[in-house]
């Protein structure tokens, strides 16, 4: 049985809490870039959306036919990302 242990922020060092800083930015950022997409997105028209998700659609089909070729995902977070994207844009064509 394995034991974990708990580390909190106040107990790591000075490099630690840096690198934890850093990756809380990136996430960040991330969340905040995801979050202006979606609003850009709300504010077209539907024949806009429906032109962007076509877009994705190639986008996520190039992926699939490259790793496909490969016989390995040559990023399998940008391929997550992208089916996510095109599922926040259906549910904006429902909404719509």
């Amino acid at each position: 049985m394995r034991s974990f242990k708990i580390l909190l922020y106040e107990d790591m060092d000075e490099a630690g809490k840096i690198l934890l800083r850093e990756k809380a930015d990136i996430l960040f950022a991330k969340s905040l870039e995801e979050n202006s997409l979606i609003e850009e997105i709300r504010e077209m028209e539907r024949e806009e959306i429906q032109k962007k998700l076509d877009e994705l659609k190639a986008e996520y089909a190039r992926y699939i036919s490259k790793s496909a070729a490969a016989g390995v995902h040559e990023n399998p977070g940008k391929m997550r990302e992208i089916r996510r994207t095109i599922a926040r844009v259906l549910t904006i064509m429902n909404e719509k």
